[in-house]
């Protein structure tokens, strides 16, 4: 708060004031009194500055706190609580006001929180209902094998991936409830992530590169393969002709750098450093109408709430890296 902009709030007061003064200085002319003239031009017009600068002073201090406060805090919205109560009648009608709509504020987040996680738990139980249809509709087309049954069998297939897209979505917001971080060997997560995908890694013929996969991280590792299998599954996509995948690993002195490898259509320069935005496609996913924008999304969103750091490198026409980096420190030991 600057002493010129208080002036100027009080321009009206202090309007009024020097006319007052002038016309009494006018009144006092006739009785040639000048002591009381003198005392009524210095001393009343000294006092009322002196008051003023208090005034100034005091919520200069006042707002100034309050400003270094707000600077500080994370959640802004909890200001109210720490602010100390002012001493003059305007600021404790703020912060009453203040209090009153941060109350209001709870009251609604509470509101649409209980909403979201109603609607979260509504997903899940569909997701979990709408999986025995599919278990049952892939045991069918096991019993009846034949040539176009296998392609019955890769439609179940891409059904049961975008329903756990779906579900991992769903649950993203709340992941520290359901996540363990112990130590695991890349070598089974991997695996597992192959294992999962095996008949469309043999039918679209891509060939498997693995080195360094002893190393052993910290992470959950149900959801560290929910999060290869959407690399995968891109890599599969988007792949060229004689596509290789490659599963790569390098540990430093503070970290594992785990990376995924293809040799497909990659990503063009302009659009790399927007892959990991909700609902983004880019062109290679209009071009081929197969993207959702939300694998991707989905595996920063994880990675980050997992404490790890993912990072990609691509260029059009020459593949696509993901790495993703796991933090060695005493943090993660269980």
């Amino acid at each position: 708060m600057r002493f010129h902009d208080f002036l100027k709030d009080r321009a009206g007061r202090l309007a009024v004031w020097i006319l007052f003064l002038a016309a009494l200085e006018v009144m006092l002319i006739p009785m040639r009194e000048p002591f009381l003239q003198i005392y009524i031009g210095v001393g009343i017009p000294m006092g009322f500055c002196f008051d003023i600068w208090v005034e100034y002073r005091k919520k200069k201090r006042f707002y100034e706190k309050a400003d270094r406060q707000l600077q500080e805090m994370d959640q802004i919205y909890l200001l109210p609580e720490i602010m100390e109560e002012p001493n003059f009648l305007e600021g404790k009608y703020m912060i009453h006001f203040l209090r009153e709509m941060e109350t209001s504020m709870v009251e609604q987040v509470k509101k649409y929180r209980s909403a979201r996680d109603e609607y979260k738990d509504y997903i899940e139980m569909w997701i979990h209902e709408v999986k025995i249809p599919i278990a049952a509709g892939r045991m069918i087309v096991e019993n009846h094998r034949s040539q176009w049954m296998d392609s019955v069998e890769e439609e179940f297939q891409k059904i049961e991936d975008y329903t756990e897209q779906a579900l991992y979505y769903a649950r993203s917001y709340n992941v520290e409830k359901d996540y363990m971080i112990k130590e695991v060997p890349l070598q089974e997560i991997v695996s597992e992530v192959l294992q999962k995908n095996k008949k469309t890694l043999i039918s679209a013929k891509i060939r498997i590169v693995m080195d360094g996969l002893e190393q052993t991280v910290f992470t959950d590792s149900k959801w560290m393969v929910f999060i290869l299998n959407q690399i995968v599954s891109n890599a599969v996509k988007y792949r060229k002709e004689e596509p290789v995948l490659s599963f790569l690993a390098v540990k430093k002195k503070e970290q594992v750098v785990f990376s995924i490898k293809d040799n497909g259509v990659g990503i063009p320069a302009n659009e790399v450093n927007r892959v990991f935005e909700k609902g983004f496609t880019g062109s290679n996913g209009r071009r081929q109408q197969k993207s959702t924008g939300i694998g991707l999304y989905l595996c920063r969103k994880l990675c980050l709430r997992l404490g790890h750091r993912i990072a990609i490198y691509s260029r059009d026409g020459e593949g696509t890296e993901i790495s993703i980096l796991f933090p060695r420190t005493e943090y993660y030991r269980p």
